[in-house]
């Protein structure tokens, strides 16, 4: 196997995506969250406002556990 598939990602260097300033465009745009998702995030903000913790994204239906922890790493508030 080639070493380009074991190479590890340092910390430092992922930029967190701030879901509470990016446009559904922009959002979307993640690998991670897709068309429907970027819009619960929006309409979320737009209703109860800024989200404080990835943990309010698990009431809405676009979002299922394994969802959640897998955006943990690259978002910020």
């Amino acid at each position: 196997a080639s070493d380009v598939y074991k190479r590890q990602v340092d910390a430092g260097d992922i930029q967190r995506l701030d879901v509470n300033r990016l446009s559904l465009s922009q959002l979307k745009r993640h690998p991670y969250i897709n068309y429907l998702q970027a819009r619960a995030i929006c309409d979320y903000r737009r209703l109860k406002g800024p989200l404080a913790s990835l943990d309010q994204l698990r009431l809405l239906s676009a979002f299922t556990a394994d969802d959640i922890e897998r955006l943990r790493p690259y978002v910020r508030f």
